[in-house]
């Protein structure tokens, strides 16, 4: 009967305790175990979640979970650091030329610990270099046609930091052969100086623009410029001497990267023009340079040289005796140094018997009048007679060397201790038959302390003021 009894006990006792069981679960299932809502998770989570033990229970093993054990999983986290990518600037490349130099300039957001680079062109990569910053420029030259890319890295730290990160950027270029256009150059006969020309030569397409210069005693001077395939420009040579004509030709505009240039020279002679000059020596002249007989001829060939070379200008001289010249009748002689009316007459700029037998004016006046040159361009008369004048101040001068008072005739006095002031004076008389007046620039052929300079045959003895002033188309 007990056992009867205790049998049935424990019967009711295991109902009540399904009973239980079951209230729990269909609780659970509608309001979720502690509040925690179960929607959106898989059977297998909502029974983890339903049947896992609560807090302070037995988890159904029969093992109690140890206090310490729990604290330590509740409190785990990772302290793995993140990586850090830097953010990369390149900046774009225009296309190239061959042979032009490349430089790859670029940034790096920080932090930024290393940056590098490399191009690549043809399937082949160079390395342009490291720097330690977050700005980069570095150069290379492209000695190839083709595509070129070129790519910039940046790394945020040292590779042995479980922060570094890398970042990178690519732009890509192209570089081109320059089109080298071919030119024909039309040659030019030899001409006389003061006669125009005309340089005329073509290009192959494309040809973006012509250009032309000459050179002349070494001294360049541009022609002009056209745009196009055909050039045709006209300058008049001045100086006398071999001319160089180079004509260029570019076939695209100099920002183009296709562009290249191509040359073509070609030389002509300009001969001067001859001035024929009608030189007459005085009874004083052939005294003084009676062991010199061909001295006149030495001298008037040295003053031709800056004639030349700057104006195209040769003069070829004639040479006469004459006699009878007023300086003849002085009677002081030919060598005194004249005094003002020690003669018995006043020094005065005129022709009139009454003057100064040594006047320069009434000398000159003189040869002028008496001997003239017809069928010549000019006229110069030499003396070595110490000659005398009348100032614009009217006062008495004396050792005048030369004179010129019409644009086409001269009087000069030759000394034989200026040898090249002998050169000189000539050479300033004549300048001014081409309408050159007195300077004040010592380096001027024009100024008179001028004349002990030895280079005499260099085409700067004018100033560019009296250059200017120089008119070749006098005579």
């Amino acid at each position: 009967m007990k056992t009867r009894i205790l049998q049935t006990a424990l019967f009711l006792i295991i109902c009540t305790f399904m009973t239980l069981c079951n209230f729990r679960v269909s609780a659970a299932e509608h309001e979720g175990l502690s509040g925690t809502q179960s929607i959106g998770l898989t059977e297998e989570e909502k029974n983890k979640q339903i049947y896992s033990p609560i807090e302070g229970e037995n988890d159904g093993s029969g093992v109690e979970m140890d206090e310490e054990e729990n604290d330590t999983d509740q409190g785990s986290f990772s302290t793995t650091a993140s990586v850090v990518t830097p953010t990369v600037t390149l900046n774009s490349i225009a296309n190239q030329s061959v042979g032009a130099t490349v430089t790859v300039t670029g940034r790096s957001s920080t932090p930024c610990y290393r940056m590098s680079a490399k191009c690549v062109h043809n399937g082949v990569t160079k390395w342009l270099g490291d720097v330690y910053s977050s700005t980069y420029s570095k150069s290379f030259t492209v000695t190839e046609s083709g595509s070129y890319s070129v790519t910039l890295y940046a790394r945020s730290y040292p590779e042995s930091d479980s922060r570094s990160g890398s970042g990178s950027k690519t732009v890509s270029f192209t570089v081109y052969k320059p089109v080298l256009p071919s030119i024909t150059l039309s040659s030019i006969s030899t001409t006389t100086a003061g006669n125009s020309v005309t340089v005329k030569a073509t290009a192959t397409s494309p040809c973006y623009r012509m250009a032309a210069k000459y050179v002349i005693n070494g001294e360049t001077h541009w022609i002009g410029e056209t745009y196009g395939t055909s050039f045709s420009k006209s300058f008049t040579p001045i100086g006398a001497g071999t001319y160089t004509i180079t004509v260029y030709a570019r076939s695209y505009a100099e920002s183009d990267p296709r562009t290249g240039s191509s040359e073509k020279s070609t030389s002509f002679v300009v001969n001067p023009a001859v001035k024929t000059v009608k030189v007459f020596q005085d009874l004083s002249y052939r005294d003084q340079y009676a062991g010199k007989p061909t001295y006149i001829n030495t001298v008037m060939g040295n003053i031709n040289s800056p004639f030349q070379k700057k104006w195209g200008i040769k003069f070829s001289p004639s040479f006469y005796n004459v006699t009878g010249m007023p300086l003849e009748s002085c009677k002081k002689g030919y060598y005194v140094m004249c005094e003002n009316g020690a003669c018995g007459s006043q020094c005065k700029n005129t022709d009139s018997s009454s003057n100064h037998d040594k006047n320069f004016d009434r000398n000159y006046h003189f040869a002028v009048r008496t001997y003239g040159y017809s069928g010549f361009d000019t006229m110069l008369t030499v003396v070595s007679a110490t000659m005398c004048h009348e100032s614009s101040e009217k006062k008495h001068s004396t050792n005048c060397l030369g004179m010129t008072t019409h644009y086409d005739s001269a009087m000069v006095k030759l000394t034989p201790s200026r040898e090249i002031g002998n050169v000189r004076v000539i050479q300033h008389e004549i300048s001014h038959q081409y309408g050159c007046s007195h300077c004040s620039n010592s380096h001027c052929i024009m100024n008179g302390g001028f004349d002990a300079n030895p280079n005499y045959n260099l085409s700067t003895i004018w100033c560019n003021s009296c250059a200017s002033a120089f008119d070749r188309n006098t005579l």
